[in-house]
């Protein structure tokens, strides 16, 4: 046996639980605080099974600006490389809720200084705070905390990676109507092996909390395992399976209520094929029983989907279409989110040092009780649509404007909203 390549398909193999779809644990309403973009893509962990929602339809803020370049860095002694990042954002909001039914206009700044730091060949950390200042009194300043720790090593025939990430926020969300504080830890250990020359081997174990500021929400803790396995039939042409299962439990986030004890069983099966030399298409799907050990609640069994079609026509142009299905706790107490969703997009280079990138799409988020007898029902259905238009500056520099229209109909009263935002985000990094 050799070592694992972590290449195209190793890397896109199925991973069970954190390949059933992507669930989120802060919904974020599409008009708020950007994600920092770090000076080199550093291995994120998969999001939690934990509290979730429908899925986002883009990052909260500018995306990270096409063709942003990581060059040397002067700042290194002996095997430590330090990295520092910043960026700046201003965007005017429209529709921005405070409360379910209450909608406001705000100027939102935005500044993210931080720092990515690799530490000899194995470990990286990257820590970036947020802050950001609204012109509206309804909303009110704060600061935010990202923080990953990665780790990647090899012995004999066995390659492993770490990660762990903290992340502190009280950004506005889709599922409570208004700014929402809440803290997110996620901790990610895989193994891998080849075996022989067209199989591996994949085994992983997770662990995420989520903890939630707020009248009726609750917090979550999930404890999740999955073993999963890929064969290569040639060289574009790949199928992997994988089982994985997990126990969650959550409570009222002020402690005063009880909540659900949950655990739940997955199989789920992938396709990757590189269908041409510019159109690759990946295809996983599967289902989910889920058991409520604490209620007089039926077991749920839910279809699972994450697909992703990618197309480069010619260099400069890139088209994608995306699709998700997956099951999460919501925010709310006692209660889950089966959330559906379906995005595309281009990435189009002008010129020489212009990238325009339009995104669209519809998520569906169906929330169901884990009380017999409890009340459910509410079901939101989202559209978005984004544009943006990057460049870079001074090599290390790069400048973003945008715009994005985004509306949310639900049948529970005052969590529909329309919003528009339009901004300028700069980033510098080493």
């Amino acid at each position: 046996m050799k070592c694992l390549n972590i290449g195209f398909f190793q890397r896109l193999s199925v991973v069970g639980l954190a390949t059933a779809g992507l669930p989120l644990f802060a919904l974020c309403q599409p008009v708020l605080v950007p994600a920092p973009v770090p000076p080199a893509p550093v291995p994120a962990a998969s999001a939690p099974e934990g509290q979730g929602g429908e899925p986002s339809p883009s990052v909260s803020g500018p995306a990270a600006i096409p063709g942003q370049s990581r060059l040397s860095s002067p700042f290194q002694y002996g095997p430590v490389v330090f990295r520092p990042h910043a960026s700046y954002s201003v965007e005017y909001d429209q529709g921005l809720q405070s409360q379910p039914g209450q909608s406001h206009n705000t100027w939102l700044q935005t500044v993210s200084p931080g720092a990515w730091t690799q530490l000899g060949r194995i470990w990286s950390l990257d820590y970036t705070p947020t802050l950001a200042f609204y012109s509206d009194p309804y909303f009110k300043d704060t600061l935010g905390h990202a923080v990953s720790l990665n780790g990647n090593t090899a012995y004999e025939d066995w390659t492993y990676a770490f990660a762990q990430s903290a992340m502190l926020s009280s950004d506005s969300n889709v599922q409570t109507a208004r700014q929402t504080e809440q803290q997110n830890y996620a901790t990610r250990l895989n193994a891998g092996c080849q075996l022989g020359s067209k199989d591996s081997l994949q085994l992983g174990v997770a662990q995420d909390f989520g903890f939630v500021s707020g009248t009726g929400l609750q917090n979550s803790r999930t404890w999740s395992g999955s073993s999963g396995c890929t064969h290569q039939w040639d060289p574009a042409f790949a199928t992997g399976l994988s089982l994985g299962g997990g126990y969650s439990v959550t409570e009222a986030s002020s402690g005063q209520a009880p909540g659900t004890e949950m655990s739940y069983e997955q199989l789920n099966g992938q396709i990757l094929w590189r269908v041409v030399e510019k159109l690759n298409l990946s295809l996983g799907g599967g289902g989910e029983i889920r058991q409520f050990l604490d209620s007089s609640q039926d077991s749920l069994i839910s279809p699972l989907l994450s697909a992703s079609i990618t197309y480069q026509p010619v260099k400069p142009t890139t088209l994608f279409v995306a699709a998700s299905r997956s099951v999460n706790a919501s925010l709310y107490q006692n209660q889950l989110i089966e959330a559906t969703l379906i995005s595309g997009g281009v990435n189009q280079q002008l010129l020489e040092r212009l990238t325009l990138s339009l995104s669209g799409g519809y998520s569906h988020g169906n929330y169901l009780s884990t009380q017999a007898g409890s009340p459910g029902g509410r079901q939101d259905d989202h559209g978005f649509f984004r544009a943006g238009l990057s460049t870079r500056f001074f090599k290390r520099g790069s400048a973003m404007v945008y715009c994005a229209i985004s509306q949310n109909a639900s049948n529970a009263n005052g969590y529909g909203y329309n919003t528009t935002q339009s901004g300028l985000q700069l980033s510098y990094a080493y």
